[in-house]
């Protein structure tokens, strides 16, 4: 609220003609139809720069915004909705593919433009294939794990690892899992969370 306090005297300040004096509600009215936007409740005259909770009648989402915000979007031809906004800007499956093949990746599945989701792609330096979402590189893992990651390489021998967490349930809970031999912090992480190791066995 703070801000928007702050915003308003500013706004207020450098002069713009409409958020001076109120609105009345046929200009909200009048706004929010050309917006393609709703009142999540009822409107009554209200000064441009105060908070409006409003309703996208495309896609439904619901937003905090001005009246000010939303003539400014209009103005500037953005969509006053941010999240009808932001897919503009979600990358293609032309631009993922780009961007993967710099990285050494061959795009062979299709994008659906949920960034979080696996793409099935290919090494173009071993050809060895991968699964791995857009999010997951943009976060920091290895385009490939045979050639950008040498700790995870999966032909490299793993463990299998039996844990017990006995303050789960009544009688406690038993985990068998599967780890990398590189080093042991899938196995601290579990005993963090109050597990006991209670064994390991390497396999190739």
């Amino acid at each position: 609220m703070c801000k928007w306090i702050e915003h308003g005297a500013e706004n207020r300040r450098l002069g713009y003609p409409n958020l001076v004096g109120d609105w009345p509600v046929e200009r909200q009215e009048q706004l929010l139809a050309a917006a393609g936007m709703r009142s999540l409740h009822p409107l009554g005259d209200q000064d441009g720069n105060e908070p409006l909770n409003v309703e996208c009648l495309e896609c439904g989402a619901a937003q905090t915004d001005t009246l000010f915000g939303v003539s400014e979007g209009i103005r500037l031809s953005w969509l006053p909705c941010a999240e009808c906004n932001a897919k503009r800007f979600k990358p293609t499956q032309e631009t993922i593919r780009t961007r993967m093949e710099s990285l050494g990746l061959h795009l062979v599945g299709e994008f659906t433009g949920d960034p979080g989701l696996p793409l099935s792609a290919v090494c173009t330096r071993c050809s060895t294939p991968r699964a791995v979402s857009w999010t997951a590189v943009g976060g920091g893992s290895p385009p490939c794990l045979r050639c950008d990651g040498s700790k995870l390489d999966p032909d490299a021998p793993h463990r299998v690892y039996l844990i017990d967490f006995p303050h789960l349930g009544d009688r406690g809970v038993y985990k068998v899992g599967i780890t990398h031999c590189a080093n042991d912090n899938r196995l601290r992480s579990h005993e963090k969370a109050g597990g006991t190791v209670l064994a390991t066995i390497e396999v190739a």
